[in-house]
């Protein structure tokens, strides 16, 4: 399966962190940087899409373990459903204002 998600860079994703991002995120990112703040949304959303797991809730299924930051972003990150944890490699890449995040390998269970 394919999680891929574009994004406009958008303040709103900065103002809302503490809906999707759980305390131990909150500390491992810069929640003051809307791009950041976007980039994670837009993982988020990803993940969403690749767990195809109806009412999955964001800080609990869907997280952000590592976050790597180049001319691309990296997010290591964790999809757990149905008792079994996923692990998934995120490439997020920005092009003038758009944020795009795609799944960069297969998800693997660990």
């Amino acid at each position: 399966p394919i999680g891929l998600d574009l994004e406009w860079i958008n303040p709103k994703a900065k103002k809302l962190q503490s809906k999707f991002l759980n305390k131990e995120e909150q500390e491992l990112l810069d929640t003051t940087n809307e791009t950041l703040m976007t980039r994670s949304w837009s993982a988020k959303e990803s993940l969403y899409k690749l767990a195809q797991m109806k009412g999955a809730i964001f800080k609990e299924n869907l997280i952000i373990r590592s976050h790597s930051a180049g001319s691309d972003d990296y997010f290591d990150c964790q999809i757990r459903k149905n008792k079994v944890k996923y692990s998934v490699h995120l490439t997020s890449r920005r092009l003038n204002n758009l944020i795009i995040t795609i799944n960069s390998r297969n998800l693997q269970a660990f």
